[in-house]
């Protein structure tokens, strides 16, 4: 099981939003088997809403590197993770339906590919919550859904019931 000395699974039945960034930051450990890591990692709502975020530190937004097209495969600036959240969300929704009228097993993730980047949405049990995970298309998906599945249960654990309200 995936843990953290600061984020034990047994504990606190909520999690607070600086421990959520702290479990989303654990997405970007070192793996034995890629030297990639994700390009981000999201805490969002069912529609798209960004709630929490965590990215990858060697990022640098598109908004500081102008004319320099040398960074254009790897940054990744907050409005294209809002962008890719939307898109997500629309093919998850879109998938989740398809699956359904066809009778078939609809999965509690989905991963789309949009432009350089895989867009991973792995649903967050118990809650209305979602956990995105951008990734360059090398970055082996497996691992990247594998990632997905450990913090989804560890934020489950510490958002168990978390249902938003409409205002």
């Amino acid at each position: 099981m995936f843990s953290h000395p600061a984020l034990p699974i047994e504990g606190p039945p909520m999690l607070h939003s600086r421990n959520i960034a702290k479990v989303l930051q654990q997405g970007f450990k070192p793996s034995q088997l890629t030297d990639e890591s994700p390009l981000a990692v999201a805490l969002i709502t069912r529609d798209g809403e960004l709630l929490s975020t965590a990215m990858e530190k060697s990022i640098i937004s598109n908004s500081q590197v102008e004319g320099d097209s040398s960074f254009s495969k790897s940054t990744l600036s907050k409005n294209d993770l809002k962008i890719y959240s939307l898109v997500a969300i629309r093919e998850y929704h879109s998938y989740q339906k398809t699956q359904a009228e066809s009778g078939g097993k609809v999965e509690n993730w989905h991963a789309t590919t949009i432009g350089e980047r895989r867009v991973l949405l792995y649903s967050i049990e118990n809650t209305d919550l979602l956990l995105l995970s951008v990734t360059r298309l090398s970055y082996p998906g497996d691992i990247a859904l594998i990632r997905s599945q450990i913090l989804s249960e560890t934020l489950a654990a510490g958002l168990q019931g978390f249902k938003l309200t409409a205002h």
